[in-house]
C-alpha cells in the first residue's frame, strides 16, 4: 500500500492521537508518559505544515464521515495545532508537583484538544456537531481547574452560556439540515443559500457565544482569568475561533446577499469592539484586560463577517485575511497569555530583554509590528476594493482602542512584575520558558511560515501611515492617561476597583436576585399552603376514623336486634301465622 494511499487516514490519526493519550497512566508523574502526551498536537502540525490536500471518507462511522485537509482549513490547523502544542509544553512546568489533579487536567486538556481539531478537519455535519460540543464541555474542567470561588463562577457562566450555544447551534443544524436533507456543511450551505431559512439566525447566535458577540460573551472575562494559564492561552488563542469557524462554515457566505442579516452583524461587531475595549481599560488584571481584548478582536472579526454575509463579492477577497487575521490573533493573544505567568514569576534575566518579549505581541496584536501590518493591510485592501471604506475607517478606530488595551496590559504585567520581584517569586521554569519563547518566534514569523490560499502581502510605503496611526494615537492617549490620572490622582485607581470582569454578568445579577427572592417567598407561601392543609387533612382523617369506629358499635347492636326478629318470624311462619312484611 503506498504512501498516498496511507496519508489521508493520518486525518483520523490527527483525532485519535489525542484521545489515546487520555488513557495514558502516570500523567504529569512519569517523564516518557508525560512527554507521550505532549505529542497529542503534532500529528496535526505536521499535516497542516507538510502534506497536500488531503480527503478521507468513513462510511461507517455516524452517518458517513467526511474530513478534508483544504486550503481554507490548513492555516487555521496549523495555528491551532502549533499553539496547542506550546501550550501544552508550558503547562508542564506550570502546574504544581503538588497539585492534586494534575492528572485531570491533562485528560481533559487532550479531550479539548481532540474536540478542537476534529471540528477543524470535519466537512461531514456529525462529526463536525461532536467535535465542537466534545471540545465545549472537556474545556469546562480546565476553567473549573483551580476550583476556588471565582473558578466555580467562571465555570458556571461558562457552562451556562455554552449550553445555551450548544442547544441552538444543535437546533440550527438540524432545521437546516432537514430542510435541504445535507449530511454536510457544503451542502448546508447551500441549501441556506436556497431557502433563506430563519435556522441561520439560530446558527448565528449559537456560534456567537463561542464568538464572544456583544450580549453573549460575559463568560469570556469571567473564565479566561480563573483558569490556569495555559488553558487561558488556548481558550482565548484557539477556542473562541470555533464560533467564527462556524459562521465560516454554516452561513451562506459568497452564495447569496443577505443585507439585513449582515448590517445587523456589522453593528453589533463594531460596537462589541468598541464597548470591550473601552470596559477593558477598566481592569486591573493582565488576564482581564487580555479577555475584553479578545472580545474586542472578536467583534472585528464578526463585523467583517457580517460585511462577507451583505456582500457575496467581498467574501473571495476577504477569506485569506480573515484567516491570517484569525491565526494573527490566536498566536499573539497565546503568547500574551503565557507571558503572564512569565511576569508573575521573574525569570533569572535582565528586565528589558524579558520586557521586549511581552511587549513584541503586545504591538503585534495593536498592528504595529511583525503579523501586524500584512493583516491590517490585506483586510484594508480588500475593504477598500470591495467598495467598504467606511468599514475600514470604523475598523481603524477600533484598533486605537486595541492599542489603549495593549498599553494596559503591558502596565499590569509591570505592576505584576515588580510585586513578584518584592515578594522573591520563585522564577519561571525552563519548560514555562520554552513554551513562551516558542509563542513569540512562531507569531513573529507567522508571515513566513504561515500557507495561505494567496500569498501574504506586505502594505507598500505609502499605506503605513494609514495603518499605524490609530497606534500612534493609541499610544499618545495611553501615555496623557498614564500621567494625568494614574500618576495624579490615586481615586481613580481606587475607581477602577470597582469594574469587575463580567460587565453583564453583574447587571443580571440585582434582578435576578430580585427574582430569586420573589420565587422563594413563593415557595415558602406554598410550603405553609401545604401545611396547613396537611394538617387539615389529618384532622379530618381523624375525625372520619373516629366516626367509622363508631359504626363498629351500632353494627353490633343491629346484630343483637336483628337475630331475635328473624327467629320471632320463624316461629310464626312454623305456627301457620300469616306474615306481612313491608316490602314498600
Amino acid at each position: 500500500m503506498s504512501l498516498t494511499m496511507l496519508l489521508p487516514w493520518g486525518l483520523a490519526a490527527v483525532v485519535a492521537w489525542p484521545l489515546l493519550l487520555t488513557s495514558l497512566p502516570g500523567l504529569f508523574e512519569r517523564r516518557l508518559v508525560t512527554l507521550a502526551w505532549l505529542s497529542g498536537p503534532l500529528p496535526a502540525l505536521a499535516l497542516a505544515l507538510w502534506a497536500p490536500a488531503l480527503e478521507l471518507s468513513l462510511e461507517a462511522w455516524l452517518l458517513g464521515g467526511h474530513w478534508l485537509l483544504d486550503e481554507t482549513r490548513r492555516p487555521l490547523l496549523a495555528m491551532s495545532a502549533l499553539l496547542w502544542a506550546l501550550a501544552g509544553g508550558y503547562a508542564w512546568g506550570y502546574l504544581a508537583p503538588e497539585d492534586p489533579h494534575r492528572s485531570r487536567f491533562a485528560r481533559l486538556w487532550s479531550l479539548t484538544l481532540a474536540g478542537n481539531l476534529l471540528l477543524l478537519l470535519a466537512e461531514d455535519i456529525p462529526s463536525f456537531y461532536l467535535g465542537f460540543a466534545l471540545m465545549t464541555f472537556a474545556a469546562f474542567g480546565l476553567v473549573l481547574h483551580q476550583g476556588d470561588e471565582g473558578a466555580r463562577r467562571g465555570a458556571r457562566a461558562y457552562l451556562l452560556l455554552a449550553l445555551v450555544g450548544e442547544g441552538l447551534i444543535l437546533a440550527g443544524l438540524l432545521w437546516a439540515a432537514g430542510e435541504s436533507g445535507a449530511l454536510t456543511l457544503t451542502a448546508l450551505r447551500q441549501g441556506l443559500a436556497e431557502s433563506g431559512s430563519l435556522a441561520m439566525v439560530l446558527l448565528w447566535l449559537g456560534f456567537g457565544v463561542k464568538a464572544g458577540v456583544l450580549g453573549l460573551h460575559p463568560w469570556l472575562p469571567l473564565a479566561h482569568p480563573v483558569a490556569p494559564t495555559p488553558a487561558s492561552a488556548v481558550l482565548s488563542g484557539v477556542m473562541v475561533k470555533a464560533g467564527v469557524w462556524g459562521w465560516w462554515q454554516t452561513l451562506p457566505l459568497g452564495l447569496v446577499a443577505l443585507p439585513l442579516p449582515g448590517s445587523l452583524m456589522i453593528v453589533l461587531g463594531l460596537l462589541g469592539a468598541l464597548l470591550a475595549a473601552l470596559y477593558g481599560l477598566f481592569m486591573r488584571e493582565a488576564k482581564a484586560v487580555l479577555a475584553y481584548s479578545t472580545v474586542s478582536q472578536l467583534g472585528m472579526l464578526a463585523a467583517l463577517t457580517g460585511a462577507a454575509l451583505h456582500s457575496p463579492d467581498l467574501w473571495p477577497a476577504l477569506l485569506p485575511a480573515l484567516l491570517l487575521f484569525a491565526a494573527h490573533h490566536g498566536l499573539n493573544k497565546g503568547a500574551l497569555f503565557l507571558g503572564v505567568g512569565i511576569a508573575q514569576h521573574p525569570p533569572r534575566l535582565p528586565f528589558w530583554l524579558v520586557g521586549a518579549g511581552l511587549a513584541l505581541p503586545a504591538w503585534a496584536l495593536a498592528g504595529a509590528l511583525a503579523s501586524g501590518l500584512p493583516t491590517k493591510w490585506m483586510i484594508k485592501a480588500g475593504l477598500y476594493d470591495g467598495d467598504w471604506s467606511g468599514l475600514a475607517l470604523a475598523l481603524s478606530w477600533a484598533a486605537v482602542g486595541t492599542t489603549l488595551l495593549m498599553a494596559r496590559t503591558l502596565w499590569c504585567l509591570y505592576r505584576d512584575w515588580q510585586q513578584a520581584v518584592e515578594e522573591e517569586a520563585e522564577p519561571a521554569c525552563r519548560a514555562m520558558l520554552v513554551g513562551w519563547l516558542g509563542s513569540l518566534v512562531a507569531a513573529t514569523l507567522l508571515p513566513v511560515w504561515l500557507v495561505l490560499p494567496e500569498a501574504i502581502r506586505l502594505p507598500p510605503w505609502g499605506e503605513l501611515w494609514g495603518l499605524l496611526w490609530p497606534v500612534v494615537l493609541g499610544v499618545i492617549l495611553a501615555v496623557v492617561a498614564i500621567q494625568q490620572l494614574l500618576g495624579r490622582h490615586p481615586a481613580v485607581e481606587a475607581a477602577m476597583a470597582t469594574w469587575r470582569p463580567g460587565d453583564l454578568w453583574w447587571l443580571a445579577q440585582g434582578p435576578l436576585r430580585r427574582r430569586r427572592g420573589e420565587l422563594n417567598h413563593a415557595l415558602a407561601a406554598l410550603r405553609r399552603h401545604n401545611e396547613r392543609w396537611r394538617e387539615a387533612r389529618q384532622y379530618w382523617n381523624g375525625r372520619l376514623m373516629r366516626g367509622l369506629d363508631g359504626l363498629e358499635g351500632v353494627e353490633t347492636l343491629l346484630r343483637w336486634l336483628l337475630l331475635p326478629l328473624i327467629l320471632g318470624m320463624g316461629a310464626l311462619l312454623i305456627w301457620g301465622l300469616p306474615v306481612t312484611l313491608p316490602l314498600g
